[in-house]
Formats: structure tokens, C-alpha cells, sequence
């Protein structure tokens, strides 16, 4: 029936948490990703380890920026704080989708470019992603930035970096774009 693209297999996943834990290539899954939303795929399922097609989205082996853009657009942002399992969990256990991301940043050996963390850190945090306890440890994004700096491209690292930096001290994304505005306008009152 028109409900059975929720059904869960015999491995535990629903159309949606399968396909986007497999890898392959990025334009032929977002086309499903998109398909399946179409047809009432809930973006907000678990699957059997308690990831959301969002956990995987942000695994830069089987995500993609326009993939974690299609999920939240679909409503996948009420699970930006939901949490992997802490136990029974071998790949980044206890963490955020945003944690997932950042910790993606040790694997960069799977040919993911910069741009495309960037673009997806951009899109979580738009979202409302909190950068504070994005792992088991509690650590804040800035701290797990900081582990992978010899891993990654150097001048989109220190983009992610600095806008990571930006977002903290302003309290949120939005804030953090409004910033220099608000700066303009404090500067053209001092010449009036």
C-alpha cells in the first residue's frame, strides 16, 4: 500500500535509512532520497542501531550536502540533537548528526572534499544544529575541528573553522550572517 515506504525489513531499515547507508553515487541517491520523500518516506525514522537518514546523511562516505538539505527541507530538523547509541556502536557512537559530520573529517581518505563538509555544516547549522556536546565526550565542534586539522584541506578547514568560531560567538547562525550588517550600521551612526 501507499504506507509501505515506512516498512521495516528483516535487516531493520526502512526504504529511506537503507539507501542512504549504502554507498554510491551522489546524484542517482539524491534522486531517490528524493522519490521516496515524495511518496511519505518519514525522515525521521530510526533504524535498527537508532541512526536517522540524517546520521547517515552526514557521514561523508554516504552523504552529501544536497542530501542533508533535501532531509531537513522534509523536516528531518527535529532530530539535529538526536544522538547515536553509546554502547553497541563501533563508528562514531553517543554523536549528533553535526558530530558525524565533523568526525567524517578523519576519513577524508574516501575522496570527500572540503567544499562539500563545508556546504553541509553550513546547512545543519542554518538548521539549528548546536555545536556544544557533538560527541560521547561532550566535546564542543570546535574541539573536534581541531583533531582532523592535519587531515584536511587547509584553506576549507579554516572556512569550517572560522565559521564554526563565527556561529559560536554569536549564538546562532543567523546571527552570525547579521553580524557584519550590524556592524555597517553602528559604523555609518558614528558618521552622522
Amino acid at each position: 500500500g501507499p504506507d509501505a515506504v515506512n516498512d521495516v525489513c528483516e535487516s531493520g531499515y526502512t526504504c529511506l535509512t537503507r539507501s542512504m547507508a549504502s554507498v554510491g553515487r551522489v546524484r542517482e541517491r539524491v534522486e531517490l532520497l528524493q522519490f521516496l520523500i515524495s511518496r511519505g518516506a518519514d525522515v525521521n525514522l530510526y533504524d535498527y542501531a537508532d541512526w536517522t537518514p540524517l546520521h547517515f546523511a552526514c557521514f561523508q562516505r554516504t552523504g552529501s550536502t544536497e542530501m542533508i538539505s533535501l532531509l531537513l527541507r522534509a523536516g528531518a530538523g527535529s532530530v539535529l540533537e538526536a544522538r547515536t547509541p553509546l554502547v553497541g556502536q563501533n563508528v562514531y557512537p553517543d554523536s549528533t548528526p553535526l558530530g558525524i559530520l565533523l568526525h567524517s573529517l578523519r576519513d577524508m581518505s574516501y575522496e570527500v572534499s572540503m567544499s562539500n563538509v563545508r556546504g553541509s555544516l553550513i546547512a545543519l547549522l542554518r538548521a539549528g544544529a548546536s555545536l556544544d556536546r557533538i560527541t560521547s565526550t561532550g566535546r564542543p565542534a570546535e574541539e573536534v575541528m581541531r583533531d582532523h586539522r592535519g587531515d584536511v584541506d587547509e584553506e576549507d578547514y579554516i572556512k569550517c573553522q572560522e565559521l564554526i568560531a563565527g556561529v559560536h560567538e554569536h549564538g546562532s547562525y543567523k546571527r552570525y550572517l547579521r553580524a557584519p550588517h550590524r556592524q555597517f550600521l553602528r559604523f555609518r551612526s558614528l558618521l552622522v
